[in-house]
């Protein structure tokens, strides 16, 4: 090891040069700029450092004795000796140098613009003009994103409902949440959104765990490589299971992130001793994992014991998996139902005498807290005047609706259980929903079907009342005459000729199939024949109608056309009996083939079976729904509902049309049971999602007395759910008192002006493919090629790239497809600047959080070009021998963390959301007053070179053209004096948003009384000193043409 030799430690300084080489020791001089030479001399063992040569495209500095000048240059090779490198400085000038001569820059940020100025180290225009663009950029997309890259680089429309979820969850020190939108609004992209910024904020350190049904494991695979650009980390580390799967295959070390979708699934196990062991296999990842989402739209009324086993896979401490703890969480609920009704009826638009009285009820229902008294102490002395008055002032309806959000944060089921509602005006507006007109029921002459039904039904009643296998069977029979009959035929005909039926064909459990095919009764066979020769005849009538339907649908309109079938035997005799009809435009369902129904414009018309009741979607355009089979059970009927109305950024979506054909005979099963489901239920104008455990419930009832009561067991069930019982409308009430405490409507309120500002910002798309092009392509040269860019090697001939391979691999290396690199050298994924293109074309979009741009980003600390630059800009029109100096400062005001902390990434983000960050140019003339705005376009026309024509010389080369205006030790004194100046008006600009900010904060740290301590410390201590930091500076030199 000699002296002069480029030496690199595993101290993270990077490059350094050795000054004194002793037996078991170096000594290593680290350089950083022209003004701060030997920033830090380190004393290393010498078996700790390792030669290393210079790469191809490394910016190097080397002071020029003749003219007493620094210049800088990039190393193009190596050089035969004396010297050691070839290098290339400004205007195509080479010259072969030792290493003694030259120094590299440690591996540590630039320091100030302003020194790099004042030392007169500058480079021409056109790169500054393109670093501060690209830079301004990606500054304006950090601000309006507040931290969640993920929105901004994922192929997804933003909405605000999302978003709000989003921020709430990513502004958590503690992310573990259990996602509870109802069916359809979209809780895959908010846990995608998650899951992203998860891998944007840990690229290095991140392992992911998904664990969904099966049925959705081939859908969230989609997901997340077509949404969110996920599949090159899929089965790496992110991995998607189905819980099977998870279950044979063991545990899964080191993930951080667990995602559980559909977790009432897994909930379900925890009170089964034969599944017991499957639900503690998945509780043990989620507690030892950092970070847990749970997705389910399960409701909680009815279901409390399965709610309970999902919140102690959240929080396992203050929710027991015991007895006694059902039994403390059904009394929590008892407390949050009453609160929850407060809080309805506690809004901006009720009148002062009805919040007065609420707020009096929720201080003796909470007496114990602080924060609510200090509140409420505020807001009263508003609501004592015009007590029947809805108007106060705009600072009371704030602390209203801080009442609201306190109660919400503190006192909800669990502060972490997030759900918004479709019922939600926000939210409603997104959704296609259900037609105002509510079912059509088209008829069919089903001849004396019903007659032979209730004939056999008598028949079995006589002496058999109390047999459960016919009334299994009975159940069987009275489910298949609600849609078409053809179902219902196959099951007496199976009954008759007393044979199984395939498992492959149709959903019947065990006990079903030995049910069915039991012994006959004596007189029996004749009451079946006369039933499927009844079933035979409906059927026919009942095909008629629907293909009189489907034809004008298919032939004569665009809509896609959904038939809902109950097993898979139904279906594939409906498509074998209508296919030909439709040669082309018709699919029949198969959830492990691909679905072209929504995809292929050719395809319109899809027929299902119950497996698609979950796990599809089918929504988009104009849709019709047509229920071939009609199920005994309104939760399946609300799946299927939920499979088209629901959330998709599909602005021509149409209210879903849903129909049946129903009997001729107004006494039938199926007239009955079609008036619950469209009138009491109203199940085809509103979503029922929150009553299902109720449903289940009294549907038991109905099964349970179906035997022996007929149609009475419906005519029973109406009564209770809308009659006497008036069970509906006590569940209502539960349900909008729990989900007041559960919905984050506030949030999508907030949420929706930071959409509208990620909207906004969004759409200077030719903005910003104009200015990324010119930074990383024309100043960088990376080559722009088929939505890729390439880094170019010198081997290839031509121009090389000016990034050398040491910083990409230490900055850029996560922005390269590893599976595409071509043979110029490393290549970027495929990327589009236009969102809609990008989700079109499943590229890339092309903003702030996508790999490549964020690492072009990234490099900009260490990257000289463009940091600082002068030039003189000639005018005619300026008085004679005028010279002036104008300076341009672009400075960041932000708060500041380590980058060591683990929370780094959370606490930034809640900053930008509290306080964003601020950017500013500023302008300021050789005395440091701010320019007169009406110049300050003149100083910012772009550099045209004097030499073609223009107006502007660069003064990187040219410096001595103003000497006669400053000496080097004034130019110096004067650029630094300027740069305080400069600090002192963007300090006080700020004041404004650093006091709104510490007050944002002070609301968010009393919103939640959970946060760590250390972190609401490092908050405070950050919004208390923001950080401003200057990130480029240039000179402007007015010069009249017309000199002494």
């Amino acid at each position: 090891m000699e002296v002069s030799q480029f030496v690199r430690a595993s101290n993270g300084l990077g490059l350094g040069k050795v000054i004194e080489v002793n037996t078991e020791s170096v000594t290593v001089s680290y350089f950083d700029s022209p003004m701060r030479m030997a920033v830090q001399d380190k004393v290393i063992p010498i078996d700790k450092v390792k030669v290393e040569n210079l790469l191809i495209e490394t910016v190097v500095y080397y002071y020029d004795l003749e003219v007493q000048k620094w210049s800088v240059g990039r190393v193009v090779g190596p050089t035969p000796p004396p010297a050691d490198y070839r290098v290339q400085f400004p205007n195509d000038k080479y010259r072969d140098l030792a290493q003694a001569d030259i120094y590299v820059r440690w591996d540590q940020p630039l320091s100030s613009p302003v020194e790099w100025l004042a030392s007169q180290q500058t480079y021409t225009p056109l790169f500054q003009e393109a670093r501060v663009d690209f830079q301004n950029c990606m500054l304006d997309q950090r601000e309006a994103c507040a931290g969640i890259t993920a929105a901004l680089s994922s192929s997804i429309a933003l909405e605000s409902h999302q978003l709000a979820v989003v921020r709430r969850v990513l502004s958590d020190p503690i992310q573990r949440y259990l996602l509870a939108d109802e069916v359809g609004l979209g809780k895959t992209i908010e846990a995608g959104l998650i899951l992203r910024q998860h891998i944007l904020d840990n690229p290095l350190d991140h392992k992911v765990l998904v664990l969904v049904p099966e049925s959705l494991q081939t859908q969230w695979n989609t997901e997340l490589s077509e949404s969110f650009h996920l599949y090159d980390l899929l089965g790496d580390s992110v991995i998607v299971q189905s819980y099977e799967q998870y279950y044979a295959g063991g545990e899964i070390l080191d993930v951080n992130l667990v995602v559980i979708d559909e977790a009432h699934h897994i909930a379900e196990k925890a009170w089964s001793p034969e599944h017991q062991g499957a639900y503690q296999a998945i509780a043990k990842i989620a507690h030892l994992s950092e970070k847990l989402l749970l997705l389910s739209a399960t409701p909680l009324v009815g279901n409390e014991r399965n709610f309970l086993a999902m919140l102690h896979l959240l929080d396992a401490k203050n929710y027991h998996l015991t007895e006694q703890g059902v039994v403390e969480f059904r009394d929590r609920i008892v407390i949050r139902e009453q609160l929850g009704g407060l809080i309805q009826s506690f809004t901006t638009t009720n009148t002062n005498l009805a919040l007065r009285n609420s707020l009096q009820t929720l201080l003796q229902l909470l007496n114990t807290e602080s924060e609510l008294q200090t509140l409420s102490e505020e807001l009263l002395p508003s609501l004592q005047s015009a007590l029947f008055s809805r108007e106060r002032s705009g600072e009371a309806n704030l602390l209203v609706r801080k009442i609201r959000s306190h109660i919400a944060n503190r006192h909800g089921v669990h502060h972490r259980l997030l759900r918004n509602r479709r019922s939600s005006a926000e939210i409603g507006q997104l959704l296609p929903g259900l037609d105002n007109n509510g079912l059509e029921r088209l008829t069919y002459d089903n001849a004396e079907m019903n007659e032979a039904l209730e004939a056999w039904h008598q028949h079995m009643l006589v002496d058999n009342s109390q047999s459960t296998c016919f009334a299994s069977i009975y159940q069987l029979f009275v489910e298949a005459s609600l849609g078409s009959p053809q179902v219902l035929t196959e099951f007496a005909s199976v009954r008759l000729a007393q044979h199984f039926l395939s498992a492959q064909d149709f959903f019947l459990s065990t006990e079903q199939q030995r049910d069915l095919c039991s012994d006959l009764t004596p007189g029996e066979s004749e009451l079946l024949e006369q039933l499927i020769a009844q079933g035979e005849i409906a059927q026919g009538n009942y095909l008629q109608v629907l293909e009189q339907q489907l034809k004008p649908l298919i032939n004569n309109t665009t809509a896609g056309v959904v038939i809902f079938c109950d097993h898979p035997w139904s279906a594939n005799q409906l498509y074998i009996e209508i296919g030909f009809n439709f040669p082309g435009q018709i699919q029949r369902h198969n959830p492990k083939q691909p679905l072209r129904f929504g995809k292929d414009s050719n395809c319109r018309l899809l027929i299902c079976d119950r497996r698609a009741e979950e796990g599809i979607n089918l929504h988009g355009g104009r849709r019709v729904a047509i229920h071939y089979d009609i199920p005994l059970s309104p939760n399946r009927i609300e799946q299927r509902n939920g499979r088209m109305n629901r959330y998709a950024a599909n602005q021509f979506a149409t209210p879903v049309r849903s129909v049946v054909i129903e009997p001729s005979d107004k006494q039938s099963f199926a007239t009955h049971w079609l008036n619950i489901i469209d009138c009491t239920f109203e199940m085809f104008k509103q979503s029922i999602a929150g009553l299902q455990f109720i449903i289940e419930e009294q549907m038991n009832q109905v099964t349970d007395t179906l035997f022996l009561e007929g149609i009475e067991a419906f005519l029973n069930l109406d009564d209770r759910l809308v009659g006497a019982g008036k069970i509906l409308e006590t569940e209502w009430t539960k349900i909008r008192n729990l989900e007041a405490l559960m919905s984050v409507n506030s949030e999508v309120i907030e949420a929706r002006e930071f959409a509208d500002k990620l909207q906004m910002v969004d759409d200077r798309e030719e903005e910003f493919k104009r200015a990324s092009k010119a930074w990383i392509n024309r100043v960088l040269g990376f080559q722009a090629k088929e939505d890729r860019y390439v880094y170019l090697t010198p081997e290839n001939g031509g121009r090389a790239t000016m990034v050398n391979v040491r910083t990409l691999k230490e900055h850029c290396l996560l922005g390269f497809d590893s599976n595409s690199m071509q043979r110029q050298g490393p290549v970027s994924y495929e990327m589009e600047y236009f969102r809609d293109v990008a989700q079109k074309t499943g590229k890339r979009v092309a903003r702030l959080g996508e790999p490549f741009h964020d690492a072009m980003l990234s490099i900009l600390p260490y990257e000289e070009r463009g940091l600082a630059s002068a030039m003189i800009r000639i005018n005619s029109r300026l008085p004679k021998d005028y010279k002036k100096a104008f300076f341009c400062f672009e400075y960041i005001a932000t708060t500041k963390f380590e980058l060591s902390n683990k929370n780094a990434s959370t606490l930034e983000r809640i900053s930008d959301q509290l306080m964003p960050p601020k950017r500013y140019t500023l302008w300021l003339d050789n005395e440091g007053l701010l320019v007169d705005p009406a110049v300050i376009p003149f100083l910012e026309k772009k550099y045209s070179k004097y030499d073609k024509g223009g107006s502007d010389i660069n003064l990187a080369k040219h410096w001595s053209q103003i000497d006669d205006l400053y000496s080097k030790e004034l130019w110096q004194d004067l650029c630094f004096s300027i740069e305080k100046s400069a600090l002192q008006s963007i300090t006080a600009q700020y004041q404004e948003v650093h006091g709104r900010g510490k007050e944002n904060l002070e609301n968010y740290l009393t919103s939640d009384p959970n946060l760590p301590e250390n972190y609401v410390l490092q908050l405070r201590q950050a919004f208390e000193r923001p950080s401003y930091k200057c990130l480029a500076a240039r000179t402007v030199f007015l010069i009249s043409d017309k000199q002494s």
